[in-house]
């Protein structure tokens, strides 16, 4: 429900109904949505990050930012990773006020003072999370893979969205889709690029209409990415 709201505020119905069936038929969100562990919450507290964080570029006024931090703050309780997205959405927060005409100092003390916040929340366990930080202990028994593991992953991560790669996904049952992506099959390979060329077009035009929630997805990702170079350049290794 609150990711449907968060794209429909931005998007039109049917831009938020196509995302809401990718989300449905996406194993991941299949797989975790049943494990009675952390991630369902955490992607909850993802998708109310976001849409307040969309929020608050509107309004940048003390309710907006309070909302935020204690929902940045419960998600990074929930999971260490909720921290790279808590980063994205304050890259997409000064790229939305330095649009708006705000000014950098002002855009960077309002930013300081969202940190400060989280920092004060996030104190009590900063300790143990130093030291999981220090013993690699972050990622459980996919902590620590080294650089040439990337593109394996890279191409896990695409085939298991798409249900190819991983044995829980549900489509392997109907055998559009084997044990390894280059075994998919004809048909199978076919349903895939079809529903990417749709989504990545469809979606382009789409994002046209709503520079924000582009924006937003840039700034994500984007320091995702940067992050993990790097983490990958300071130890050699990387959390997946």
């Amino acid at each position: 429900i609150v990711f449907y709201r968060t794209i429909r505020e931005h998007l039109h119905t049917g831009a938020a109904l196509f995302s809401l069936l990718l989300l449905t038929i996406s194993p991941f969100a299949v797989f975790y949505s049943q494990e009675i562990r952390m991630y369902g919450l955490l992607f909850l507290l993802s998708c109310l990050c976001m849409n307040t964080v969309m929020r608050m570029a509107k309004r940048p006024e003390a309710g907006p930012f309070s909302v935020f931090m204690i929902f940045a703050g419960a998600a990074l309780y929930t999971h260490y990773y909720a921290g790279i997205l808590v980063a994205g959405l304050l890259v997409f927060y000064a790229w939305e006020r330095i649009n708006d005409g705000a000014g950098k100092r002002r855009t960077a003390s309002e930013i300081l003072y969202c940190g400060i916040g989280l920092a004060i929340l996030f104190f009590p366990w900063l300790g143990m999370f130093q030291r999981h930080l220090a013993t690699g202990a972050m990622g459980g028994v996919h902590a620590q893979s080294h650089l040439s593991d990337i593109g394996h992953l890279a191409m896990d991560c695409v085939m298991s969205f798409a249900g190819g790669q991983v044995p829980w996904a549900p489509w392997e049952r109907i055998h559009l889709f084997t044990a390894r992506p280059w075994q998919m099959g004809s048909f199978g390979w076919l349903v895939f690029f079809t529903l990417l060329l749709f989504a990545f077009v469809r979606g382009i035009r789409t994002l046209r209409s709503s520079a924000p929630l582009f924006r937003l997805c840039i700034s994500a990702l984007g320091t995702g990415f940067i992050l993990t170079l790097a983490h990958l350049a300071l130890r050699g290794r990387f959390y997946p």
